[in-house]
């Protein structure tokens, strides 16, 4: 049994816990691996997915990468995805620059560059690292909290799929940034322009932040939610035990 292994039980507790407050609301929680299927709802939804998660560019084995959406009823109304990136002795800052230049170099209206060096903490960041983005809303939900409570729910998520994990983390605009949206997710280290560039896309922006946790920071969160009375109260249903059903 690995370390992380061990805290298995207490990842689905605060998991299943935040699953079981989005169904109070009358919302159905779904994991999928089916990235056909969820472009298809994030474009129902009136956003344009990116190409990290598109099957175009990408052939997932089922292990890989997982989606969650939030349904009213057949409809689709918020969504979140993961991938699990095992760089080894890869920097993240030498994945970025493959990945995204592969991503919408064939898009783009001018040559996607990167500028040589990228900031300290990507240029040193090596290991398993999971990848979360297309984390999308609609307005008339985000009202209810609906963002705030999937975003607490895909952390122990990705973990309990990856317990390997060394990092997680986001790329976020700065606007959303600004609004409060990355201090709501709960992410210990945030980087302003944390990609550097010569040239960006054209279909992206110059302006993200990186936002991440590692795994003793995770680990501290989850002993944070679990003082919690109401996460320690029993709340999960047997079939909510297991974090795969959908």
């Amino acid at each position: 049994m690995t370390f992380m292994q061990e805290y298995l039980e207490p990842i689905n507790r605060v998991a299943g816990h935040y699953r079981s407050k989005i169904e109070e609301l009358g919302l159905e929680l779904r994991h999928s691996t089916d990235f056909e299927l969820f472009m298809d709802e994030t474009e129902r939804m009136g956003f344009e997915p990116t190409p990290h998660f598109a099957p175009r560019f990408n052939a997932f084995f089922r292990d890989e990468a997982f989606w969650v959406g939030i349904y009213d009823q057949a409809k689709c109304v918020a969504t979140v995805a993961c991938k699990r990136q095992p760089l080894g002795s890869e920097t993240l800052a030498s994945y970025a620059k493959r990945s995204w230049t592969r991503y919408y170099t064939p898009d783009s209206k001018n040559p996607v560059v990167f500028q040589k060096d990228q900031k300290p903490f990507l240029e040193r960041m090596r290991g398993t690292l999971c990848y979360c983005g297309e984390y999308r809303v609609l307005p008339k939900f985000q009202k209810q909290g609906i963002g705030q409570l999937l975003a607490a729910y895909i952390k122990p998520a990705a973990w309990s799929y990856w317990p390997e994990t060394d990092l997680f983390y986001i790329f976020m605009e700065n606007k959303d940034v600004r609004s409060g949206l990355m201090a709501a997710i709960e992410l210990s280290t945030q980087i302003k322009n944390a990609l550097q560039w010569v040239q960006h896309p054209s279909q992206a922006k110059h302006d993200y932040w990186l936002g991440a946790i590692n795994r003793s920071e995770f680990l501290g969160w989850l002993k944070d939610e679990l003082r919690s009375p109401a996460v320690q109260a029993p709340s999960m249903s047997p079939e909510m035990e297991n974090l795969l059903v959908s």
